[in-house]
């Protein structure tokens, strides 16, 4: 199976698509199932983003990236400098 990836929007709605249906009177496993993702995505995703707005996982992201980004260059400049 391939890997979906979803955007910070996706993973928010999907969220709180699993709450509104647990909300509903559905079991938490009805309402993962009913939303398409597994059960553990489902709490990865809620232990990373279930306190965030879609806005926030975005930035997030983007700061991990730009963190990662920062750490290659720095990792460069050190095999660089002369001892």
């Amino acid at each position: 199976m391939r890997w979906k990836w979803h955007s910070a929007d996706d993973i928010v709605a999907k969220l709180a698509s699993v709450q509104a249906h647990m909300d509903a009177g559905k079991t938490q496993r009805e309402a993962i199932d009913a939303t398409g993702i597994s059960v553990a995505t489902y709490h990865r995703w809620k232990l990373r983003y279930d306190s965030l707005a879609a806005d926030q996982v975005t930035q997030l992201r983007q700061l991990v990236i730009e963190n990662a980004r920062l750490r290659r260059a720095l990792a460069e400049l050190d095999t660089h400098v002369p001892a």
